[in-house]
């Protein structure tokens, strides 16, 4: 599903990949150990994990969280309603876009969280989702059966 809206909404010649990790595992796995696999299988790579303003206060409670932290450093992206700096974790290593990060282009935030489309999707069903999450996706997620939507229409 991660490459399909990635296909969808990001140029090929842009510098994002997919990784099928967690498919090949056949089941989640945790960030930090996710992220211990990917340093471990390409040791040429500086990762980044890239979460919105609105996560750091919650990554305490990630599963191994203190450990996420420790060992990781973060792109962190504005989000609307955010805690402050204040209240973020501490440790945390992380660069703020606004701070260091260049882009040749405007950047485009949003308030919309992946978070808030399954929940749009439970709750108004594809019609609902339709303009926050890409049509190939939402046709990924029909196709499996995931967040118990199994229409077009509403899931009530």
């Amino acid at each position: 599903m991660t490459q399909a809206a990635i296909e969808a909404v990001i140029p090929e010649e842009f510098p994002v990949k997919c990784c099928d990790i967690e498919v090949a595992n056949g089941s989640f796995i945790p960030t930090v150990f996710l992220m211990r696999r990917l340093r471990e299988g390409h040791p040429d790579i500086a990762f980044r994990f890239v979460i919105g303003t609105d996560l750091p206060p919650t990554l305490p409670n990630w599963d191994h969280g203190d450990e996420l932290i420790a060992e990781n450093e973060f792109i962190v992206l504005p989000r609307p309603d955010s805690k402050p700096e204040s209240e973020w974790p501490k440790g945390l290593k992380y660069v703020r876009v606004t701070d260091r990060v260049t882009v040749d282009r405007p950047l485009l935030t949003t308030d919309i969280s992946s978070t808030a489309a399954r929940n749009r999707l439970r709750e108004l069903g594809w019609l609902g989702a339709a303009s926050i999450v890409p049509k190939q996706v939402l046709q990924i997620i029909r196709d499996e059966g995931l967040y118990g939507v199994d229409s077009f229409t509403s899931s009530r």
